[in-house]
Formats: C-alpha cells, structure tokens, sequence
C-alpha cells in the first residue's frame, strides 16, 4: 500500500508540472498573439500613410495600387484578425468547487461504503489535473495553429511590402536613367 501511495505522490508532482507548463504556454501564446497585433497594427497604421503619399508622388497606375494595396492589406487584416482571436478568453477547465467536492466524497463514500481515503484523494487530484491538462493542451495546440497562420500572413504582407518597395525604386531608377 506504499508503494501505491508513492507512485501516486509521483504522479501528481508529474501532472502538477505539466499542468504548469501548459500554463506557461498558454501565457506565452497570448504573449506572440499580443506582440503580433501590434506589429500589424503598426505597420498598417504606416502603410495607410504611406501609400497614399508615395501614389501622389509617384506616376502609377490605379491597377498596380490596388493590387500592391490588396496584396498587402489582406494578408495584414488576416493577420490581425487572427492575432486578435487568439487573445479572447481561453476555455479552461476550471477544478471543482468544495460543494462539490464534498458531493463527490459522499457519492463515493456511499458506493464503496467505506471512508474517503488518502489514495483517493490522490487519484481524485490526478483525475483533475488529467482533464485540466487536456482542455489546456487542445487550447494550446488550436492557439499554435492560428498563430503560426498569423505569422505567415503577416511575413507575406511584408514581403509583399518589399517587393512593392523594389518594384517602386526600380521604376524610378529607370524613369530618371530614360
């Protein structure tokens, strides 16, 4: 019978952990998801004044801006909106409530017509920290998935920037050496 105990007392330190570190992952993903609003925030903010200014000043075409535009902003709005899905409330599993502990001691109790005992303690806590640790991975793993789209949408708006950029000093290289 201690041995059962001790390897239930190791098994609720491991599940404290892991519960602890998915914890620490779901504080870490908010943490991308805020950051990457605010680097699309910024560089929409610059864009929208940007463009216009250097549309004004330089000879193009109403096609090419809005395809430089839409090639840029959409993926920039994806980003955001997905950035900004991922900082919403995260669903938790949230640990019983005394009342209802209390409920389950006395339901098991009468089942096994025998006291609440050490070890089922225990293996109620495991139990717990079991499901607390599944609503939180499937949170996280969702939270990857959406961040990591986040990401690319945004590395595409920028490299699309880019290109946009060269394409510009490239025709204005060429107009003045014409």
């Amino acid at each position: 019978m201690i041995f059962i105990n001790n390897q239930l007392s190791n098994v609720l330190a491991i599940v404290e952990k892991t519960y602890k570190q998915e914890c620490d992952r779901l504080e870490t993903l908010n943490a991308k998801a805020d950051n990457l609003t605010k680097y699309v925030s910024v560089l929409l903010v610059l864009l929208n004044l940007i463009i216009p200014i250097v549309l004004d000043y330089a000879s193009f075409s109403l096609k090419y801006a809005i395809l430089a535009y839409i090639a840029i902003f959409v993926p920039s709005i994806t980003s955001l909106i997905l950035a900004v899905k991922e900082q919403r409330s995260s669903k938790i599993y949230r640990f019983p409530t005394g009342h209802k502990l209390l409920k389950v001691i006395q339901k098991v109790e009468a089942e096994k017509g025998k006291e609440f005992t050490d070890k089922d303690w225990q293996e109620y806590n495991i139990s717990q920290y079991d499901l607390a640790i599944e609503a939180l991975e499937k949170n996280n793993n969702e939270k990857v998935r959406e961040i990591r789209w986040a990401y690319n949408c945004y590395i595409f708006a920028i490299g699309m920037l880019t290109l946009f950029t060269f394409f510009l000093l490239l025709k204005g290289y060429l107009s003045t050496n014409n």
